[in-house]
């Protein structure tokens, strides 16, 4: 995907691996702020990176130990 300023949120969606009513629940909680264009969502790239960062962080700090139950030997 070439490095535009704006994306749509199905853009936006693609580029953060997530599906697209993801974005719009982000959008409508304030996370991401949005530009309207007569009928068109833009989100500004930078805004998503900052947010791509915050998720990585997110994901990287959920340790989660195996399920130990199961290995009952």
């Amino acid at each position: 995907m070439s490095r535009q300023e704006f994306l749509t949120p199905t853009k936006a969606a693609k580029l953060l691996g997530v599906c697209h009513v993801t974005i719009y629940n982000y959008i409508n909680r304030g996370v991401i702020k949005v530009w309207k264009l007569k009928r068109k969502t833009l989100i500004r790239r930078a805004n998503l990176d900052a947010l791509f960062k915050i998720l990585s962080i997110e994901r990287a700090s959920e340790k989660r130990l195996p399920d130990i139950r199961h290995y009952q030997g």
